[in-house]
């Protein structure tokens, strides 16, 4: 009996190791696919975004180019206008020349008086 179970110890039995093929494959095959759907996925909302911004900036660049053409026009009423303005246009719309000019002096807003050091 001690000769079989030394023997038993150092010759282990070989142990029949079955691996299913097919259930691996199986999962692998349901990993790649999730895997590149998701990365479908993915490609499909960036791109989805990339087209959304460049609408957006189109729309923004027409807007940027009707304004540009409105401040051109005001512009162009200003130079128009400032080119008319001169003394005869002030006195007809009733200002006049002061013959005493007075200018106001303010103090610091916050100063105070200092007083002496009665050291």
């Amino acid at each position: 009996m001690t000769t079989e179970t030394i023997k038993f110890n150092i010759y282990p039995k070989k142990r029949a190791v079955v691996i299913n093929n097919s259930d691996l494959r199986r999962r692998v095959f349901n990993v790649m696919l999730f895997c590149s759907a998701f990365l479908i996925l993915c490609y499909l909302l960036l791109l989805s975004n990339m087209v959304w911004n460049i609408l957006a900036r189109k729309s923004i660049e027409s807007e940027t180019r009707i304004l540009s053409n409105n401040v051109n026009s005001l512009e162009l009423q200003y130079l128009s206008l400032s080119k008319n303005i001169d003394l005869n246009l002030a006195y007809s719309m009733g200002f006049k020349e002061t013959s005493e000019k007075e200018f106001t002096t303010r103090d610091a807003f916050g100063s105070l008086p200092l007083r002496q050091n009665d050291l």
